[in-house]
């Protein structure tokens, strides 16, 4: 069996969670490796900029991740990224390169759950052009459920960018649709769990997803996505 790449990981120690320690959250992993054939994961805990600042922020994370490296199986491969909740001025806040992954400067962001507006574009723009990062949209089927075809259209035009989607969201058949048109435009597209805590792995169940995935697309199309998943690890 292939190896599969979680693009979208965001179980990170949680402060006095006796349930999401490093100790369980690389017990958790081991396990989506057992049952699904995850071998590679980028962790991607949320960025909030009202919350902390980047720095403090990046000195907690460093924390976690030197104390989930020291227990993970020598079978699993991470990365570490932060995602970056889109917000009004998130574009002037100092130190967002220290939240990309470093090889090319990709900066993983969630779009806003409301309505889209003209601010979304600013900032969207100062980051492309002003803090020279490049762009992996996350959760990207949110987007396609809350945004009009003109905004999905817009965004889909975005340079150099790539669009992560969850498996959950493929059981949406108009996700699928889109994901379908994209792959034939050769689009970067990479899949994730979503998965944010050590509890909810128990639960998850990837086969299901999959099998719904394949009532709107094609075997290959579905590999396809995979391999690119596996393709893009060692270049981004």
């Amino acid at each position: 069996m292939f190896y599969k790449v979680d693009w979208n990981c965001k179980m990170l120690p949680i402060p006095c969670d006796p349930t999401s320690d490093a100790q369980s959250i690389c017990r958790e992993l081991a396990s989506l490796h057992e049952r699904f054939g995850f071998s590679k994961f980028l962790m991607t805990p949320t960025y909030l900029c009202e919350r902390e600042s980047v720095q403090a922020f990046c000195i907690r994370k460093d924390a976690m991740r030197r104390e989930i490296l020291s227990y993970l199986s020598k079978s699993l491969h991470l990365k570490f990224a932060s995602s970056v909740q889109l917000s009004r001025g998130i574009s002037l806040e100092k130190g967002l390169e220290h939240l990309t992954l470093t090889a090319n400067h990709y900066l993983p962001i969630t779009l806003p759950m409301e309505a889209y507006g003209d601010w979304i574009d600013f900032e969207l723009n100062r980051l492309l052009y002003k803090r020279h990062l490049r762009l992996i949209l996350q959760s990207f089927e949110y987007a396609m459920i809350l945004y009009p075809k003109d905004i999905l259209e817009k965004l889909l035009r975005i340079p150099n960018a790539i669009y992560q989607f969850n498996y959950k969201g493929l059981l949406i058949p108009e996700v699928c649709d889109t994901v379908r048109t994209m792959l034939r435009k050769n689009a970067p597209i990479l899949l994730g769990s979503g998965i944010d805590h050590p509890q909810k792995v128990a639960s998850y169940d990837l086969e299901d997803f999959q099998a719904f995935a394949l009532q709107n697309l094609s075997e290959s199309e579905f590999q396809t996505l995979l391999r690119n998943g596996r393709n893009l690890w060692s270049s981004i």
